[in-house]
């Protein structure tokens, strides 16, 4: 029996996903593509009234489709919903891909401020300086990870700039 990873529910593709793509579902949630007439059966529990039949149906939705949400989302014109996230899981996978990694200093960082400043901090006002920044006036860090196998990013080619909202501690 070939496992079957992405596509419109129960019509998956047999082709492997990547290591990067195993490592998105892992940490985001796999996205569980829904045909319009199955979109349109998620809708119509959010209609249902009498809430014991609506948490049935909600119920049996969920089951039938392994996630904790029925929260639609669109891609490229296709519905999804978002299967579960796991953190050990996405842990393990990384550190079987990821031999070695390198932060360098955070840089752009502001300076810390305490409570009681002359200068209170204006949650508007820095909102409004964000607006105004450009990417490389942000918070950053460069890092530099190794992989056991190229293959795992031979097709980033000879290098790349992430932008991400990421932050925390790396590791478990």
């Amino acid at each position: 029996m070939q496992r079957q990873y992405t596509g419109t529910a129960g019509q998956g593709t047999t082709r492997p996903p990547t290591a990067l793509q195993q490592l998105w579902d892992l940490d985001f949630g796999r996205q569980i593509h829904l045909s319009d007439e199955q979109a349109e059966r998620v809708r119509a529990v959010h209609r249902i009234r009498d809430h014991e039949e609506k948490e049935a149906a909600r119920q049996a939705l969920k089951e039938r489709y392994g996630v904790e949400s029925l929260s639609l989302g669109l891609s490229d014109g296709s519905y999804y919903l978002t299967g579960p996230r796991d953190g050990r899981a996405f842990y393990e996978r990384a550190c079987e891909i990821i031999t070695d990694y390198r932060v360098g200093e955070v840089r752009n960082w502001p300076p810390p401020w305490e409570f009681g400043d002359n200068d209170d901090y204006d949650e508007d006002e820095y909102a409004d300086k964000l607006e105004q920044m450009t990417l490389d006036e942000y918070p950053y860090a460069e890092f530099t990870l190794t992989v056991k196998d190229p293959r795992h990013v031979e097709h980033l080619g000879g290098g790349i700039h992430v932008g991400a909202a990421i932050h925390g501690e790396f590791g478990w």
